[in-house]
């Protein structure tokens, strides 16, 4: 259906269907009706056929527009594996090599399975008073990310040979592993004041 002809009646039609009460849209249009009249005034103008088949198709719109949003588009999905395979953990550190909070709060949270912040102050037998920060980060395993992306493009093509595949797939795995960051490596760190990579 086309918008209405009358543009107070669509107006009318557009704040009803976004939730307005009849009377209070009705006195914003017509400013100089009474509260008694707006009542009866916005309720038969509610009652004509083309301004409430106008509500109605306007309500089903939003409706089909919030359930639209409601979902993850296939880029939307994509982008996100990206961010989780782009992350490089070297990023996250200092100049002294220490983890960055900082740095790490400012990733995507869907980028990391757990971020942990404990302190804990302990006092020597002086008096003394220290304050030890240990920061726990567990990365998203970009592996499985970059294979989940793989799968969404559909350009993964398995090879023919299921044992050759594993092999590979566990060789890559073992060198990952070596290196801080990658393959949903832990990283921990604990230091006096500042916490240091380990």
């Amino acid at each position: 259906m086309p918008t209405l002809t009358n543009i107070r009646h669509e107006t009318f039609a557009l704040r009803v269907a976004a939730g307005a009460m009849a009377a209070a849209a009705y006195r914003e249009l017509y400013p100089r009706c009474s509260v008694a009249v707006s009542s009866g005034s916005a309720s038969e103008l509610l009652s004509t056929p083309k301004v409430a088949a106008r509500v109605k198709e306007i309500r089903e719109e939003m409706a089909q527009r919030m359930q639209a949003e409601a979902y993850l588009s296939l880029h939307e999905k994509r982008r996100m594996l990206a961010d989780i395979a782009r992350v490089n953990v070297v990023t996250l550190m200092d100049e002294k090599g220490a983890l960055d909070i900082a740095k790490v709060r400012q990733l995507p949270p869907w980028c990391m399975q757990e971020l942990t912040i404990t302190e804990n102050e302990r006092t020597d037998k002086s008096g003394n008073t220290t304050t030890t920060r240990q920061i726990r980060v567990k990365m998203v395993d970009k592996l499985r990310a970059i294979k989940l992306d793989s799968d969404l493009e559909g350009t993964e093509k398995p090879p023919a040979n299921t044992n050759a595949r594993m092999g590979a797939t566990k060789r890559a795995r073992d060198l990952l592993k070596r290196l801080p960051g990658h393959g949903g490596h832990l990283i921990e760190a604990t230091e006096v004041g500042q916490a240091a990579a380990r």
